[in-house]
């Protein structure tokens, strides 16, 4: 996303500086009539980019800051319930100074072409309103779109092969992300080839009955890379929301899947017991008995944990549970109950890649009073303490590390008593203040609502790719309708209508949208299957693949909107032109 922004965020200030030249083009000329060397106008040029670039570099350090608070609200949220430690914004004085040298780099990068391009110019042609320029470009051609579609499957193949077994062979687990950046990439230029060859074929197969969306057409393909720009701006703010929607639908359904049919009774926990292993507040064994004791109770399922190191980045995480639920995934060797109650183990990708180990081997644990060698029968999908988890039988685990008092219980319901009346009575007997007492679909609810929190650092930067998607295609319109002046007087002097010129600019705006949500769509799916791919691998736990269609049509409208809403000063500037100041022009 950061490499993605900032490619935009550079042809939207060439887009500024092609813009200011051509407002003040004559300058130039003049400067060129007088004796001023090629390297005073570059330099010139650079170096007022250079002060802009410095100053926004600076905006946007200001802008990081006040995004990093939604950015980092769900990490928070973790941080405060876990441990009781809010997280707070610290901007380093390097930040300010990186922030200004992306900004000047990415304004000299943007500005050296543009000011090269200025100072070749007919001086006296300048000088007498005669130097047009066209800005036409050859569209995306079909020997681009293969190289494109290659880089796109040479990603893909390497997302295949890194995420065999979940990479718990080192060298897989480097591939992974280095595999999904290509995919990335090469969506990225897939896009903007497809998009300006599409511009192509619509124009010959389709005809439009009004003038001026046959023009906007028309103008769209003899401008490709614009029209590639804005198709990008607009088709990845729709992208990233998408990614995001479907990511979390195929989160909610992995813990519905996990909770259907496992999850029978009633949950009763001190605190809410997501992320919460460290937490020393615990359900006490009176508590438990009193629970246990409560009419229409016929048993309890308990968790233990059991966290193990005291190194950062080394810590192990050792899970066991009286009831087994059904669907533990496997990435390699084979989970079985029966191997469980025999003192066999299943561990998590990390772990299994950190120690070099898989199943048949044996692992090596601390105790308090001995170490011990346990049998590894499988490697588990786990995101559990980062994906170093050990799972074992409760039994072994209390002989090994002693009672463990749990965080939370599930009560199961005696035949004949529903799940809601179970709550009532455990509600009303007041074990203990402020206990959490949930039903299945609550757990589910919670469960969905903090994975939507979690996620919503990529609905800020959703937000901001929206608003650099708003500004892609206000200037790259503005920069057109001054290039395009004479041409919109001609137009204007042959009959067609301020209203017909508006309609054009606007149509210009809808068609580029249509085709970036349409194109970037198909990108985004190939992104998110990448995505999912590489999850095991990076945090350990396998989801399905779940598409939020719903998500892609509203972001889709939204991004469609936004282009229109963005078109609409440059659409009325259009309608406004002064035929003979516009024929004059050039």
């Amino acid at each position: 996303i950061a490499l993605l922004t900032l490619g935009i965020g550079g042809v939207l200030v060439r887009n500024s500086i092609m813009l200011s030249l051509e407002e003040r083009r004559r300058q130039p000329a003049i400067v060129g009539a007088l004796g001023g060397s090629r390297g005073l106008l570059v330099g010139g040029t650079v170096i007022e980019m250079v002060l802009l670039g410095a100053v926004g570099g600076l905006i946007g350090v200001g802008a990081g800051v006040a995004l990093a608070g939604p950015v980092s609200g769900g990490l928070d949220e973790i941080s405060r319930e876990v441990a009781g430690i809010p997280l707070e914004i610290h901007v380093p004085a390097s930040a300010a100074v990186v922030g200004i040298l992306l900004g000047i780099g990415v304004a000299i990068l943007s500005a050296i072409g543009p000011a090269r391009r200025a100072v070749r110019i007919d001086v006296a042609a300048e000088l007498a309103s005669r130097g047009r320029r066209e800005e036409a470009g050859r569209a995306g051609s079909r020997a681009l779109i293969a190289l494109a579609a290659g880089i796109v499957a040479a990603g893909a193949a390497v997302i295949q092969v890194s995420t065999v077994e979940a990479g718990i062979e080192r060298w897989r687990a480097t591939l992974a992300p280095i595999g999904f950046l290509v995919l990335t990439l090469g969506s990225v230029l897939l896009v903007s080839t497809v998009v300006p060859w599409l511009l192509v074929v619509l124009e010959r197969r389709v005809t439009f009955r009004r003038a001026a969306s046959r023009l906007a057409l028309s103008n769209l393909r003899r401008e490709p890379r614009r029209s590639a720009v804005m198709a990008l701006a607009l088709g990845f703010a729709m992208g990233v929301g998408f990614i995001t929607a479907s990511f979390t639908a195929s989160i909610t359904e992995a813990i519905e899947d996990a909770l259907n049919g496992n999850f029978k009774g009633v949950q009763v926990s001190s605190i809410d017991p997501n992320n919460s292993a460290g937490n020393e507040a615990r359900l006490g064994p009176e508590l438990l008995g009193s629970l246990e004791d409560l009419p229409g109770v016929a048993s309890i399922d308990r968790a233990a944990f059991v966290v193990l190191g005291n190194e950062a980045g080394k810590l192990i995480g050792v899970e066991a549970y009286t009831d087994v639920w059904d669907g533990l995934l496997t990435a390699a060797g084979r989970f079985s109950r029966a191997d469980l109650a025999a003192g066999q183990v299943a561990i998590g990708p990390a772990l299994a890649r950190d120690l070099g180990i898989g199943p048949g081997d044996r692992l090596t644990l601390a105790t308090p009073s001995r170490e011990v060698s346990l049998p590894v029968m499988a490697v588990m999908f786990s995101g559990n303490f980062g994906g170093r988890s050990v799972r074992m039988s409760h039994d072994l685990l209390l002989d090994l590390y002693g009672e463990q008092a749990p965080v939370s219980v599930i009560a199961n319901p005696e035949p004949g008593v529903t799940e809601a009346e179970l709550m009532r009575t455990i509600e009303t007997a007041e074990l203990a203040p402020g206990l959490f007492v949930e039903r299945y679909q609550e757990v589910l609810d919670r469960n969905a609502k903090e994975v939507a929190s979690q996620l919503s650092t990529f609905d800020a930067i959703q937000r901001g790719l929206l608003v650099m998607s708003f500004v892609a295609v206000l200037s790259t319109l503005l920069l057109v309708g001054i290039q395009r002046r004479r041409e919109f007087g001609m137009l204007a002097a042959v009959g067609m209508t301020p209203q017909e010129l508006r309609r054009m600019v606007l149509t210009e705006a809808g068609i580029v949208a249509v085709l970036g949500v349409v194109v970037t769509g198909g990108a985004a799916l190939i992104m998110y299957w990448g995505l999912n791919a590489i999850v095991p691998v990076i945090i350990g736990w396998k989801d399905p693949f779940v598409v939020d269609v719903g998500a892609y049509g509203i972001y889709s409208a939204v991004a469609i909107a936004t282009a229109l809403v963005a078109a609409l000063y440059p659409s009325i500037r259009a309608g406004r032109v002064e035929v003979l100041e516009a024929l004059r022009y050039e």
